[in-house]
This record gives C-alpha cells, structure tokens and sequence, in this order.
C-alpha cells in the first residue's frame, strides 16, 4: 500500500515517478483494482521497470484515453439532446469529478450518470430511442442505456430505499442551480453530502478502491473557498454522517496529503484504525472489484436491520417487491402475474446468468465468517 500511496503523491504533485517497483505484478492489480492506473502510469518514468511494464502502461494510457474521448463527446452529445427537449437535468459522479485531475482520462469512469425530474423518464426513453440508445435494464433506481459500447443511467431520483435520515436527496433540484438552458449543478455543499452518501452506499453493498477517497479530497479541496462549514455541519447531522466525513478527510491527509480546514468537531482515529480501514480499501477495490474480497459480506452488516442475515439477503434478491418487479419487467401489469415473473427471473439468475449467481451464493455462505470484522469497520467510519 506504501508504494501505491508515494506513487500517488508523486502524480499529484506531477512529479516523475523515478524510484524503484519492487513487485509489479502486485502494483499493476492493485492500481487497476483501486482506479488509479490512468493517473498513475501518467507519471512513471519510461524504462522504470521491465519492458512488460513500459508496454503495459503504454497500452492502458491508450484504452484510459480513446474511452475518454468517447465519454466525453457522448457527454456533449447527452447535454445537446437533453436541452433541445427540455429536460432538466444534472450529471452526476464521474462526469462532474473528471474536472478535479490534471487531465480527465486520470479519472476512469464507467458509465454516464445523470440525474433527471422523475415524471419525465418515459419521455426520455422515447426522445433516446429515437437517438439510438438502446434500454438494457431498468430499475428503481435508474434506466440503464447503451451507445456505440458505453454504459448510460438515467436516475429519476438520487436515493430508491426509504430512509428517514435521507430525505434530503428527494427533493435534490431544489439544491440544484442552473448552469446552462436546462443543465444544472448542485450548490457544493449539497454535493459534497452527495458525494459522502454515494461512497457509503458503495462501502455498504459492495466496495470502495483509493480512487473513490481520493475524489472526495480533490472535490473539498477545490471547493473549499466556497464551501460553508456549518452548513455541511447541519446537513451531515441531519445524516448521522459527520464522523464518516471527518474520516474521509483524514484519509486524504494520510494518503495523499490533501489538508483541510473542514473538519467537523473533534473526533478520535486511532493506528488501529486506521489500519483496518486502509486495509478493507485496498482490498475492496472500486466497487468491490477487488480479486480477493467478498463482495457479499458488507450486505450482511446492514444499518437499517440489525437482524439481517444471509437468508434475508437471499430472499431479498431473489424476490424483489412488485414495485420493483414492474420498473424491470414493464410488461408485468398485474400482481396476479407476479409468480410467473419469479420463475423468469429464477431462470435468468440460474441459468443465463448461473455462473456469476453460484459463485455470488458461494460468497454469501463465506461472508458470515466476516461478518464481525466487516461490522467493526463500518463502526470506525462511522456507518
């Protein structure tokens, strides 16, 4: 994780990585495994290592850069469409961190997120088809498309489960203020909230990788002339996410030195602490990507049902409510038919998608051994 961390620093500060890789095997996994191969191989001195290594990081600065290009002029061409109709709309995530790094390849991005007004994603599926998108699922939390290989999702809503502490993203274009025509930008404050919840759902149901603290550091860091300390002090109170911010910044002070005067309050970290979480990131991996972590375990430690269990989490996906039954399967129209969409979705989880679903089991039968270790985790950050 050391040597990670010091490359990191080095690209941060544009410095040539010059000093030796001792393992690069290990260090190319874990830089993939934690979205920090664009930013990183940047800066690593030609004839550092191996020749296998030259040809590696020329190959993965091509691939960071051409999908780069391409997310970025679907972007526009996004932006372009939404506005000729009228949609108010908000880019999310990635296509608002991009802008933080030196150059935007740096930050690897998925898929294309954007937020719209909830009423409005039947007409956009319309409006998108008629432009070659092609619907490849839905949900209740957003409407996957695809373009010419990239992945897009419209969200009707920043958050689909009913949480109380969260009721501050249901109305989120009332934090949003208008950039362009009828593009918006939520006010910083409100993103940074948004940014912190987003990165804890991902350390509740899957994982997070260096990359995903990162970002919260260059965002505050960027932001921090106009970002209001007791206005983020009422918000992340209001979302018992106070300590999980403060150690977020902390982070980036140890990992990247990236200082900041926001901290709420005063809060204790210790070394062991500190260490269990570096080593549940480094594991984990952006979106639990990582080639040695159950990405199961952390469902187990739920903070809305103390009582959950592998059981409750087998049921759960198995058997998903009718209302999110409808928003996947558009032609169920009647909770009579429910049953007969069941078996379909049995059958694509066992045999269309078997391989992927027995190992996800085999994981889910592991994860009970980490169960306590994950729980201790999340303590310290404060989930």
């Amino acid at each position: 994780m050391d040597t990670i961390l010091k490359a990191t620093r080095y690209a941060l500060e544009k410095k040539l990585i010059d000093f030796k890789i001792e393992d690069e095997k290990s260090f190319v996994i874990s830089l993939r495994e934690n979205g920090l191969s664009g930013l990183i191989f940047t800066y690593i001195q030609d004839g550092l290592g191996s020749s296998k290594l030259d040809q590696y990081k020329t190959q993965i600065l091509y691939d960071y850069a051409l999908r780069d290009e391409k997310q970025l002029k679907l972007i526009d061409k996004l932006r372009e469409i939404l506005n000729e109709n009228a949609f108010k709309h908000v880019f999310l995530k990635g296509s608002r961190l991009k802008s933080l790094y030196e150059k935007s390849y740096m930050r690897g991005m998925g898929d294309i997120d954007i937020l719209v007004e909830s009423f409005e994603m039947k007409r956009i599926e319309a409006v998108l088809s008629n432009h070659g998108f092609k619907v490849e699922q839905k949900s209740p939390a957003h409407d996957a498309y695809s373009y010419e290989g990239l992945e897009v999702e419209i969200h009707p809503t920043l958050m689909n489960d009913f949480n109380p502490k969260y009721e501050l993203f249901k109305d989120a274009f009332s934090h949003a203020i208008q950039k362009e025509l009828y593009e918006y930008v939520f006010e910083p404050n409100f993103e940074t909230l948004y940014l912190m919840y987003h990165l804890a759902k991902h350390f509740e149901s899957s994982g997070v990788g260096l990359r995903s603290i990162l970002d919260i550091g260059l965002y505050v860091k960027a932001y921090a002339s106009i970002l209001d300390k007791s206005t983020l002090e009422s918000y992340l109170t209001s979302m018992s996410m106070t300590r999980f911010y403060n150690v977020m910044l902390e982070l980036n002070k140890r990992y990247f030195g990236i200082e900041s005067d926001l901290q709420i309050g005063a809060f204790t970290f210790t070394e062991e602490e500190y260490t269990n979480v570096s080593n549940y990131i480094m594991t984990s991996g952006i979106h639990g990507s990582g080639h040695s972590f159950n990405q199961m375990a952390p469902r187990l430690v739920n903070t809305q049902n103390k009582k959950q269990s592998k059981w409750f989490v087998l049921v759960k996906v198995l058997f998903p409510s009718y209302k999110n039954m409808r928003i996947m399967h558009p032609k169920l129209k009647t909770r009579l038919l429910l049953p007969v969409f069941y078996l379909i979705r049995f059958f694509n989880l066992t045999i269309k998608r078997g391989k992927d679903s027995r190992m996800k089991l085999r994981q889910l039968e592991d994860s009970s051994k980490n169960k306590e270790a994950v729980k201790q985790v999340f303590k310290t950050l404060g989930l």
